[in-house]
């Protein structure tokens, strides 16, 4: 017996994210669950997902049917000329500050229908007084037997609890970023996700059948690439400086995004664009950039965008000759959407989706229309995802109930406020971890400039301190954590592992 009844007519809805699904990744061999969503269900032979090809943009494009431009998440790292700070995806909290447009659980919620949701970017963001009924909050890396630990508790939530539930893995991605797109460490990855699938449908199975009355839709929210650590485009080598820039993604990135100084803009410009020969970058002033990008319209997208070749990444400053980058990045995404490799996968299989159905692409933006007709939604927002796709993959008639779609592009080019937020912490109020780190370099006696200090997101690998040009980079490399650049002078140079040591107990 049911411990509660469904909604008349309405089946449960589960997403389930696997960042740096990339779409080909699901035709290894020794994926049995997979290939059961394969045969007997919806395949997308690629997911169209938004431009940067990073995981905060596709994520908040997938839960609220907009391109970046309109929902705001423009990029894993970005600032606001109207607020004061920035953020760095996996190291700030989304608030609806970041997020100004409803995802599709707080649609739900609102209209009455209770929903579970595990680690998705956002998973405890609030909205007024509404958020997710039951929810983990967004973990960018953890162990198989956490993953399958929160699954456990994922399921228990849908049975009788939630009709819309949403979960993302942080697998294939990490082991992507580590090993390289290709490595056996990625294909690993993969098997031990067909095992938490499977794990998943089994659970749903001993809950009086929960898994018959429950339609799952499995996506990515990028693809990967290989990368050579010799790929590399250094600014310094085109004359571009740190001190040229107010705000950067960061000191290493694939798509950057730049705010150069006053009066430098036009500078900075023609220093990325006039090199003779070739230097596998692409540079854009923001209003040039393509449309196709759905980029250029919103006021957080800065001056200069800068996007490198497929395999090459970006870096500020070039290494002295003596010292080594010890970067394992071996895979990388970021780049254009384009880009077979940037794709990720679609597979969906429960009672209201075909059998057996392939199509070529479904659009990122169309996952947002297709679970508000599935769920039979009448306050959902209007979206940039048409219901032709969705269409196609489902037993049912979709009815299109969302309401007409806002001037978004208004909203988000509005009046700037005289507050703009800078991460090398010229002006403006500073985060609190950044208040703690000044604190801890006043106390050293360590100099400090006026654009001493720059946060930037590294992804979860655990390096170790290193020195580089004139500077030196301290830091608890470790899940949430993110490192601090600091200026300081040459005979402090040799006590590097010292001052790490020092500064990460004072962090903790």
């Amino acid at each position: 017996m049911l411990c509660c009844a469904l909604a008349a007519g309405r089946n449960k809805i589960i997403i389930v994210g696997m960042s740096g699904l990339r779409h080909d990744y699901v035709d290894q061999p020794n994926l049995p669950t997979f290939r059961k969503f394969i045969l007997e269900g919806v395949r997308a032979k690629q997911l169209d997902i938004p431009f940067v090809t990073n995981s905060a943009p596709s994520l908040a494009t997938i839960v609220t049917g907009l391109w970046p431009e309109e929902h705001g998440v423009i990029d894993d790292s970005m600032t606001d000329p109207n607020m004061i700070g920035s953020y760095k995806f996996g190291l700030n909290k989304l608030t609806s500050d970041w997020l100004p447009v409803k995802p599709i659980w707080i649609t739900a919620e609102e209209a009455g229908i209770k929903t579970a949701v595990s680690g998705w970017l956002g998973s405890d963001i609030k909205f007024g007084s509404v958020n997710a009924s039951l929810f983990h909050k967004f973990v960018p890396r953890e162990s198989e037997e956490d993953s399958k630990a929160r699954i456990a508790e994922f399921t228990s939530w849908m049975y009788g609890k939630a009709d819309l539930g949403l979960i993302l893995l942080p697998q294939p991605d990490n082991s992507g970023h580590e090993h390289g797109a290709e490595s056996d460490e990625v294909k690993s990855a993969m098997v031990r996700n067909d095992g938490l699938l499977k794990y998943l449908l089994d659970n749903l199975q001993a809950l009086d059948g929960l898994d018959q009355r429950t339609n799952i839709i499995i996506l990515g929210d990028h693809g990967m690439a290989d990368h050579s650590s010799n790929h590399v485009v250094y600014l310094s080598d085109l004359g571009i400086t740190l001190g040229d820039l107010k705000w950067v993604t960061g000191n290493m990135f694939t798509t950057g995004m730049m705010i150069p100084h006053n009066g430098l803009v036009n500078s900075v410009y023609q220093k990325l664009t006039s090199p003779k020969g070739k230097i596998h970058l692409t540079s854009y002033l923001k209003k040039d950039i393509p449309e196709k990008f759905h980029l250029k319209y919103h006021r957080r997208t800065p001056p200069i965008l800068v996007i490198p070749e497929v395999g090459y990444r970006v870096e500020i400053t070039r290494p002295h000759s003596d010292i080594r980058f010890p970067t394992r990045q071996l895979g990388m995404h970021g780049y254009d959407n384009s880009v077979a490799d940037m794709k990720p996968a679609m597979l969906a299989l429960g009672p209201d989706f075909k059998k057996q159905k392939s199509m070529n692409t479904f659009h990122a933006n169309e996952i947002y229309p297709l679970v508000c007709s599935m769920l039979q939604l009448k306050n959902c927002h209007g979206s940039d995802g048409t219901m032709d796709n969705p269409q196609e993959i489902v037993t049912v008639t979709l009815k299109d109930q969302r309401k007409a779609k806002k001037n978004y592009r208004y909203l988000n080019t509005g009046p700037v406020n005289k507050y703009r937020s800078s991460n090398f912490g010229s002006s403006g109020a500073m985060s609190s971890l950044t208040k703690k780190s000044a604190r801890f370099i006043e106390s050293n006696k360590m100099p400090r400039y006026s654009r001493s200090i720059q946060y930037f997101y590294l992804p979860p690998t655990r390096w170790k301190s290193f020195v580089r040009c004139a500077h030196v980079y301290v830091g608890y490399f470790d899940f949430l954590r993110s490192a601090v650049v600091v200026d300081i002078s040459a005979n402090i140079r040799d006590n590097v592992e010292k001052m790490c040591k020092l500064y990460t107990e004072t962090l903790i």
